[in-house]
């Protein structure tokens, strides 16, 4: 049930009889400006600058309406509706009038000693409380980190635990859980910020709108994440013959992984899988031994592999893959892709080269229809064609903000850019008729990859 309730100095929002929002002239739940931001990238890490300036809305209206309630408020030079129904057994909470290019700030109320957990995949802390999450899929890990990193625990020094505030992730996700009873989620793609760090509110800021906020409840956490698994997707059962053993992860030959599969076998190992990221061939670059990116099987490392794959699968060992959504532009696919306009863009009207270490790579338009075709089609040809039960569907989180699509900007496809490369790899195994028997794992993602991946 939701409520508006009058307090001495402003309103609070009810929803199950919990305070979400409260507003007073001394405290608004709602910020508006233009947002402003600055990135610059290199090598999957991305800088971002902040210039966005927020002006404090204070509420003019409230009234009731057929499907719940409807909250208005200004700052003098703008006017945001904010509605409030319940539906699905969810608050839902969506900003009217605001315009494409405006950060929003909401305010949850919050307890002293709540705890919260989520907002994605993580490497530091678990509970989130006195953070600042950044919402920004990039590299976990830079080159830098790395070196650092490694040399640290070479010579027995322990990495300090990163704040969110200098923290990366793969797989950021604007959604948590809280330990007051409650989870949050948000229909939005741009960047965005959650603080954690108040102790009686949680500042939730959206470079740009987001579509819908939703709040759910439950008894206990299990009841809390099948509510938002439910609303997010859930992914299938994994294939049966994953669960006959191991998969190894190989690469260097068909040959070596023949022989490695072998003595493996006879010391009575239980093995059900290859997996070989190089069986599209390998570079050699000053960072060591790298894939090829031109996604077709390499005659010279693997000679016959088709005849092989079909040989292992006869011991019980399916084969396994690589690929990711770039293509090296020394390769064929490439070439291809370029006098076809399905690569992504810069602003002067060629294509968009970027690093991930030494050697640039295209991305594919994956929002435009004719190139998300042509690349399923790659999948299905190249990998299924030839025995594949199975991939890693990798990287996804190097879209520059200033790329040019034919859907739009890459700051506004950026987050949304691994849910998209998860549904192609889905759609592939689904129209090839292996759902169940096939599958594929990921490193990136975003709200909406669970319903794919």
């Amino acid at each position: 049930m939701i409520e508006l309730r009058e307090e001495p100095d402003g309103h609070s929002l009810l929803y199950n009889g919990r305070v979400v929002l409260r507003h007073t002239a001394r405290r608004p739940c709602l910020y508006a400006g233009q947002a402003a931001l600055d990135y610059a990238l290199f090598k999957g890490k991305f800088h971002i600058r902040d210039r966005s300036r927020l002006s404090p809305l204070r509420m003019l209206a409230a009234e009731r309406t057929a499907e719940g309630l409807t909250l208005r408020f200004s700052d003098g030079a703008r006017t945001i509706a904010l509605a409030a129904r319940e539906a699905g057994g969810l608050l839902r909470l969506s900003p009217q009038s605001a315009e494409p290019g405006m950060a929003l700030r909401f305010e949850l109320l919050a307890d002293a000693d709540e705890r919260i957990y989520g907002c994605g995949e993580h490497f530091t802390r678990l509970n989130l409380r006195g953070q600042k999450v950044r919402m920004w899929v990039e590299e976990h890990i830079g080159t830098v980190d790395a070196v650092l990193k490694v040399l640290s625990l070479a010579i027995g020094i322990k990495p300090r635990v990163k704040a969110f505030s200098r923290y990366s992730s793969y797989h950021p996700q604007p959604s948590f859980v809280s330990s007051a009873g409650y989870f949050f989620h948000a229909d939005a793609d741009a960047h965005a910020l959650f603080d954690f760090s108040a102790n009686d509110r949680h500042r939730l800021l959206f470079h740009s709108p987001p579509k819908e906020l939703y709040i759910g409840q439950g008894e206990g956490y299990p009841a809390l994440i099948e509510k938002l698994s439910s609303l997010l997707g859930r992914q299938p059962e994994l294939p049966s013959w994953m669960h006959d053993g191991m998969i190894l992860g190989i690469q260097d030959g068909g040959d070596v992984c023949d022989a490695k599969a072998a003595k493996l076998r006879e010391a009575g190992a239980a093995i059900c899988g290859i997996w070989a990221q190089d069986w599209e061939g390998q570079r050699l670059t000053y960072f060591g031994k790298q894939l090829r990116w031109d996604y077709r099987w390499d005659r010279g490392l693997y000679p016959e592999l088709p005849d092989r794959i079909r040989e292992w699968r006869s011991h019980g060992l399916a084969f396994m893959g690589y690929i990711n959504p770039y293509l090296c532009e020394d390769g064929a696919m490439f070439a291809e892709a370029a006098a076809l306009g399905h690569l992504a863009l810069k602003a002067d009207g060629s294509v968009y080269l970027t690093k991930s270490t030494s050697f640039p790579f295209g991305i594919v338009d994956l929002t435009k229809s004719e190139a998300y075709d042509w690349y399923k089609g790659i999948i299905k040809a190249e990998l299924i064609g030839i025995g594949m039960l199975g991939w890693m569907a990798d990287f996804g989180e190097y879209l520059p903000a200033d790329a040019v699509l034919q859907g739009g900007s890459g700051a506004e496809w950026h987050n949304r850019w691994p849910v998209l490369w998860a549904r192609i790899n889905r759609e592939a195994i689904e129209e090839a008729g292996l759902l169940g028997q096939a599958c594929f794992f990921t490193r990136s993602g975003y709200a909406g990859s669970s319903a794919y991946t």
